[in-house]
């Protein structure tokens, strides 16, 4: 019985990866609430299989931490009270997005603590490790074949709106499109580059690592451009500091090995294996067409059709500045958490035709909304990433430190691409980074200083179900 329960989480948290990204994101009503219900579904369950076990141990990151006070904040700005006038006070300017944004967060936080909790050993580290990057595969060739046979619709059934300019694979910007594989592209090149794996299995990660690049370079955004390139560099870099182990790992049974075979290790040696990936991934300029490519980087341009220059300020300058003005305005508070669409038009400049629900710069809205704090939030969160990630990458074991190389490679990846895109506003990118998050810290955990902490019962849980006490440890 426990066993089972736990698998139905392990694949509960797989099916709630695939359902965010083909729901568009889960950014719709409809889909936000499935996932929420979903993940509530998966915490009744981890309580079912604590009341079968009788005892319950939860294992806490310390990426957690940032979040929580986050969610504290969000709490407190989601508060409103009436005075003697009638007048509704809050510190938010709208209290209800306020608690919507509040809500998904929390239910975030907690499937960030059952993926920390069930992808916690080796077994399911190796069949996510699996699953990541087959599904990485699956969603780059179905995004190729989307956009080579595009007919206005998503699925070829579903209609867009007029407000879908720019849809690429599930979801109704290109820029989402790119961030999303974003995050899968990197562990696959970590992995060869550990040489975890057998040298078949490496070639097959370096195969589906460049359809992931080449699809995110078929999306023609500039971020994505960008967030590419830092995420080859920071590989390539990181592999000079990888112990010499990792370095040298499998040359005992080289000699062993064919001809070929040692050709095949010789490819998928650390440094070759990101710049082979490089190459590959420049070489579906080509098959791509380079124009496009060429005129999004120069002139702005998305498709044959919008002949127009977007030079930065209309882009996104515009929009930064504007923020800036609501920054200035609420430097320690914030506008609210989630706040944004509503409070931008009480500061912009712009005329009011345009709806300009995000900043286009993940780092300024959470500076926007929840005030210089948002801002250090943020940066611990990334600061406890990298922490993990060079604990990880040092470990003997290549799976473990190619699970930690890849997965910051991911963060910083999507930390670069958060300065001109709201990737993690979406839903299903921000589970997607959580999950990558609670990998990183559970492939850091075998070192002597864990990167999470525990939370074990003291004694078998009652009959009656009554609280037990909890030591941290």
């Amino acid at each position: 019985m426990t066993r089972r329960l736990e698998q139905i989480i392990f694949y509960g948290l797989l099916a709630a990866i695939i359902f965010t990204a083909l729901a568009h994101g889960a950014v719709e009503t409809w889909s936000l609430v499935i996932f929420e219900l979903l993940i509530l579904l998966l915490v009744f369950l981890w309580g079912l299989r604590a009341v079968v076990r009788r005892e319950m141990t939860i294992r806490i990151p310390r990426v957690l931490f940032p979040l929580v006070v986050l969610l504290l904040i969000g709490l407190v700005q989601g508060l409103s009270f009436t005075n003697g006038a009638g007048q509704v006070r809050s510190l938010s300017m709208d209290v209800e997005a306020t608690r919507q944004t509040t809500t998904v967060l929390f239910i975030l936080i907690l499937a960030l603590l059952l993926a920390t909790n069930f992808l916690a050993r080796r077994h399911q580290l190796m069949k996510l490790t699996v699953f990541l990057t087959a599904y990485g595969l699956v969603m780059a060739m179905f995004g190729l074949i989307q956009h080579f046979a595009w007919n206005g619709k998503f699925y070829w059934w579903r209609q867009t709106t007029d407000l879908v300019t720019s849809p690429y694979g599930p979801f109704v910007a290109h820029n989402h499109f790119a961030g999303y594989l974003e995050l899968l592209l990197p562990i696959p090149i970590a992995l060869v580059v550990t040489r975890a794996g057998r040298i078949e299995t490496r070639v097959f990660y370096l195969f589906c690592a460049a359809m992931m690049g080449g699809a995110a370079l078929a999306s023609l955004s500039r971020g994505g451009f960008i967030s590419l390139f830092v995420e080859l560099v920071f590989l390539g870099v990181m592999a000079f500091f990888l112990p010499a182990k990792q370095l040298t790992s499998g040359r005992k049974r080289r000699s062993s090995r064919s001809t070929h075979s040692s050709q095949l290790t010789k490819l998928t040696s650390p440094l070759a294996a990101v710049l082979i990936t490089a190459l590959a991934i420049g070489a579906s300029i080509y098959w791509i067409g380079l124009e496009p490519v060429l005129s999004r980087i120069s002139k702005g341009q998305i498709l044959s059709n919008t002949p127009q220059e977007e030079t930065f300020f209309v882009s996104r300058g515009w929009i930064w500045r504007d923020t800036y003005s609501m920054i200035k305005a609420h430097p320690f508070t914030g506008v609210g958490f989630g706040a944004f669409e509503t409070a931008f038009p009480v500061y912009s400049q712009s005329d009011g035709s345009l709806l300009v629900g995000q900043a286009h710069n993940d780092f300024l809205q959470i500076v926007a909304e929840v005030g210089l704090l948002g801002g250090i939030l943020a940066l611990w969160f990334v600061a406890l990433i990298v922490q993990q990630v060079w604990r990880g990458m040092r470990l003997s074991d290549p799976l473990m430190a190619g699970l930690s190389l890849g997965g910051g490679a991911s963060v910083v990846g999507m930390a670069v691409h958060s300065l001109f895109d709201f990737n993690l506003q979406l839903p299903s990118h921000a589970l997607l980074l959580l999950v990558i998050s609670a990998i990183v810290s559970q492939a850091s955990v075998r070192d002597a200083t864990p990167a999470v902490s525990n939370i074990r019962t003291l004694e078998p849980l009652p009959e009656s179900l009554s609280t037990p006490l909890a030591q941290i440890r």
